[in-house]
């Protein structure tokens, strides 16, 4: 079985593009404020900045400050990653190991942000 890839396909308008810190963008409402971008994509479909390969994972990409931060999944453990947004190559990651359980800290906290983010 090969390894996931993970294909970041970007404009070359976006090069210079605002951050996206966010799942959902900066004003968190899934709108980019950047101009010139094209209405579809190319029937090819767009050209490829780069790829990385990566374990299996469910997250989006947040980019701030030149870097893509995503997470990914491999027996391991669970890996938060920053990459270079321009190359691909890894800045850092961290990992928590494969074994380490959720436990009630880590449920409370979820539960406090989801809270959180109702009443707002």
């Amino acid at each position: 079985m090969t390894a996931p890839r993970v294909v970041l396909a970007l404009f070359a308008a976006m090069a210079v593009a605002a951050d996206w810190p966010h799942v959902r963008g900066p004003a968190y409402d899934a709108h980019s404020a950047e101009t010139g971008l094209a209405a579809r994509w190319p029937e090819v479909g767009p050209p490829v900045l780069w790829t990385r390969e990566l374990g299996p994972g469910y997250s989006a990409f947040i980019v701030a400050d030149g870097k893509a931060f995503t997470l990914y999944q491999t027996a391991a453990g669970m890996f938060l990653i920053a990459l270079n947004a321009d190359s691909g190559e890894e800045i850092w990651k961290v990992v928590r190991p494969a074994q380490a359980a959720l436990d009630a800290k880590d449920a409370e906290e979820a539960r406090r942000t989801a809270e959180a983010t109702r009443s707002s």
